[in-house]
């Protein structure tokens, strides 16, 4: 699965995928980013099928949003 995103002010980010019990399953991405667009690879196999959530947070700023994974 590909992850898309943009930031709009340089800034130091985390991007995380939480089982559906909000355990965190993978750090997907960490560190300092420019402003612009990216993208980010999940390397799902050694995850099973369900539903995850994807995190990304910022120092002010954090979206949650819901990832179904079937294989």
């Amino acid at each position: 699965a590909i992850i898309d995103f943009s930031i709009s002010n340089p800034n130091y980010i985390s991007i995380n995928l939480y089982d559906i019990n909000g355990h965190l399953v993978q750090n997907i991405t960490e560190g300092y980013y420019g402003a612009g667009n990216y993208s980010k690879s999940i390397d799902g196999s050694g995850l099973t099928s369900g539903a995850y959530f994807i995190r990304l947070e910022t120092d002010g700023y954090s979206i949650t949003e819901k990832l179904m994974l079937i294989k």
